[in-house]
């Protein structure tokens, strides 16, 4: 569903850069309420960037940028890392490469402010959605690389974020997982989550709505 009265993430005339290179120039884009909105687009246009923008990791040279009403510029460095607590983190960055599954998926509901028995309910409950729930006992090292996408999905999913950041939601992943993936994504969304993706091709099948990057910020 979308409310056009629910603006999400607002990014409007965002220039970063990176030494004397702009990856985005003047690039505006909105997501509402119970959006599933897939970026796309080749090798070094800015995709990774937008996700760190809007989660406050990459502080924009100029423009703004809002989230969930709340404008990041007035926000000191340890408001941010507050802040993106409430934010679903997708991304093998932040998944933990050792100890066991079910306390790394149970860490951002510790970090949000849930007791250990709490974090590793929702954990339980997020390991099930993403059908690894056996596994919870498992070491990461012991984990396949599919099994390692899915646990990005139930880390993202576990403290029930209002905003999903996903970043190539579907590598490592064969065809029917990469769907369930994007069934359970696309679900979250229409359950009045939003969902932001970013990934070198067009995700498959019509969960997301395509949005080639750079044709959002050419000028």
């Amino acid at each position: 569903m979308e409310n056009s009265n629910s603006a999400v993430v607002e990014l409007s005339q965002v220039t970063t850069s990176e030494g004397q290179f702009p990856v985005l120039s003047r690039f505006t884009l909105t997501a509402f309420q119970g959006q599933f909105i897939g970026l796309y687009g080749p090798t070094g246009c800015g995709k990774t960037t937008v996700l760190r923008v809007v989660c406050g990791i990459t502080v924009p040279a100029s423009g703004t940028v809002t989230v969930a009403g709340q404008d990041l510029a007035g926000l000191s460095e340890g408001a941010r890392r507050r802040f993106r607590r409430q934010i679903g983190l997708f991304s093998r960055s932040v998944l933990p490469q050792r100890g066991v599954l079910i306390d790394a998926i149970a860490t951002p509901a510790i970090l949000s402010g849930h007791s250990l028995g709490e974090a590793r309910s929702l954990a339980v409950e997020a390991l099930s959605i993403c059908g690894i729930e056996p596994l919870s006992d498992s070491r990461m090292r012991d984990l396949s690389e599919g099994e390692k996408q899915l646990a990005c999905l139930a880390q993202s999913l576990v403290g029930k974020p209002f905003l999903i950041l996903a970043d190539e939601p579907t590598a490592y992943l064969d065809q029917e997982r990469a769907e369930t993936v994007l069934t359970i994504l696309s679900e979250y969304a229409r359950g009045g989550g939003t969902v932001l993706a970013v990934s070198h091709n067009p995700l498959p099948g019509s969960y997301a709505t395509a949005i080639d990057m750079e044709k959002l910020h050419h000028v």
